[in-house]
Formats: C-alpha cells, sequence, structure tokens
C-alpha cells in the first residue's frame, strides 16, 4: 500500500467592502424601483399608440409609424403613399370610389378620395340599406365569407362608435336585428371568432372598435387617415390628442378581406422540437398566439 502525502497552503481571501446604506445607496435604489413601477405604464401607453397609428399608417404608408420614423425614412421620401383600392363612401354615386381619375398610388385618384371625404355631409350615415348596397358590390363578393356551422356565410365589419351609433338609429337595422337577436347570440356563443361581434345583420358581424377604426379628412387636397396632422412629416402629438376624436365627423370603417393589413401577437415565439420513429425522424418548429 502507497500513500503520497503532501502539505496544501489554504487561505481565506477578503475584500473589504463599504456598505451601501447611506443616502446616495437610497436615491439609487429609488431610481430602480421608480424604472420598474413605470415599465407597465409605459408599455400600455406604447401598445395604445400603435394601436391609433397602426392602422392609420399601414392603411396608407404599408408600414407602421416606428418604422417609418427612422432616419432610413426621414420624411416619408421612400415609401409610396396609396389609399386602398376598394373603398366605399356613404353618399357616394355607386357607393365605390371610382379609377376616373387615375388608378390607385396617382395623385387624380387621392385627390378624387380627398374630395369626396369632404363631400360627406351629416345626412349621410350608415343604414341597413348601405349595408345591403355593400353586399351586392363585386368586389365585397369576391371576400371568402367564413360559413358558420349552421351555413350560414359572414363577413367582418369592424366600425367606430359613432358609425355604430347611427347605424343603431336606423329603424330598418334596429328591427330586422332584433328580430334575430337569440339566434344570433346563440351563434355568437357558439363560435369563438365572433367573440366581441355587436350584432349579426344580413351576413355582416359587425364589431366596433375606436383605435382600430380611423377618423378621416381632406388635408391638402389629399386624404388623411388618424388624427390630425398624421401625413405631416413633423407630426407630434400625445396619446390624448391621438384618442380624441370628438371633433371629427367622418370616419373609415373596415371590412376585412382577404389580405391581412395588421397582425396581432399574443404571446412571443417559443421554440418546439418533436422527435418520431425512435429519433429518426425530428422536427423543429414554432409556437405563437397571434
Amino acid at each position: 500500500m502507497f500513500v503520497n502525502h503532501a502539505e496544501v497552503p489554504v487561505d481565506t481571501l477578503r475584500h473589504a467592502v463599504k456598505p451601501m446604506d447611506g443616502k446616495m445607496m437610497a436615491q439609487t435604489t429609488k431610481a430602480l424601483r421608480l424604472i420598474e413601477n413605470a415599465r407597465p405604464a409605459l408599455q400600455d401607453h406604447f401598445v395604445r399608440t400603435m394601436n391609433v397609428l397602426g392602422p392609420s399608417y399601414a392603411l396608407y404608408y404599408g408600414y407602421s409609424r416606428n418604422v417609418l420614423r427612422g432616419d432610413w425614412f426621414s420624411g416619408h421620401s421612400y415609401i409610396k403613399t396609396i389609399s386602398h383600392p376598394n373603398i366605399f363612401i356613404v353618399g357616394l354615386s355607386g357607393g365605390k370610389l371610382g379609377y376616373g381619375s387615375g388608378n390607385p398610388s396617382a395623385a387624380g385618384y387621392e385627390t378624387l378620395l380627398s374630395t369626396e371625404i369632404g363631400n360627406v355631409g351629416v345626412s349621410d350615415t350608415l343604414t341597413g340599406a348601405t349595408l345591403r348596397g355593400l353586399n351586392a358590390q363585386p368586389s365585397i363578393q369576391r371576400i371568402r365569407p367564413l360559413i358558420m356551422k349552421n351555413g350560414q356565410p359572414l363577413r367582418f365589419m369592424i366600425l367606430h362608435p359613432y358609425q355604430l351609433n347611427t347605424l343603431i338609429a336606423d329603424t330598418d337595422f334596429r328591427t330586422q336585428t332584433s328580430r334575430i337577436l337569440s339566434s344570433s347570440e346563440r351563434l355568437i356563443e357558439q363560435n369563438p371568432i365572433l367573440f366581441g361581434a355587436q350584432f349579426i345583420f344580413e351576413g355582416w358581424a359587425i364589431y366596433q372598435s375606436d383605435v382600430a377604426v380611423a377618423p378621416c379628412r381632406s388635408a391638402s387636397s389629399l386624404p388623411e387617415f388618424g388624427p390630425s396632422g398624421i401625413n405631416g412629416s413633423s407630426f407630434t402629438g400625445d396619446l390624448s390628442t391621438f384618442e380624441s376624436y370628438s371633433t371629427d365627423t367622418v370616419f373609415a370603417g373596415f371590412i376585412l378581406g382577404s389580405n391581412a393589413v395588421l397582425m396581432a401577437v399574443d404571446s412571443g415565439m417559443v421554440p418546439v422540437s418533436r422527435e418520431d420513429d425512435y429519433g429518426h425522424i425530428k422536427g423543429v418548429g414554432y409556437d405563437i398566439i397571434q
């Protein structure tokens, strides 16, 4: 039997540290706590701001405002402004804005749209007859509806509270929705995608939103969607200004078609993997709620 014997020096390493428990430490801690406490409010402010500005910029510029305000896109000089090719205006003969003055993105089309927005009067409001007329439009008919379990086809419309208020005031609309109220409530309960729908009316599922639906106006012979002055390169304002629409009289509701304008994400991307056939088949994907 062999025994190895060795002496190994052992020491304890110590550093003297002055406790930070004075007034300055309290100030530092307070600052850090202020940042942490402000985080939820700042996140809420950002989300609410993007709710207002997101649709406005996406509709007219094709990009969100936080992208366009970077140095690369300064003044929007690299972005082609273009209004939607399928715009319907209450009170306009034929309903749909035509291309007689030029195709979408042409100056004539934008000027005509600006003019027609300015021509909308106090009596040009949504009614049951308006919704029936929209249903008959060829471009609306080309939108593939969602077929409910009972076979009923539905298309989706998002209206501003002001728009919905005038629609409810229409006798024809009230009569029809009251007649099918119980069946509409059952339909909404049975279909999660209809959660939040206010009314079902002759092929339309109608929702209400005061942030996704933008006020619009004529500004310098151009259409303007969203808060006043949003087209300008020096557009500024605060959240209370963005969310204020009490002085606006014309609003642009949305009909959801086959192309998404915006995408909402409820959770971050989480990588997932799966193995099969005793490890011979391996797959990698991601899980996200959007």
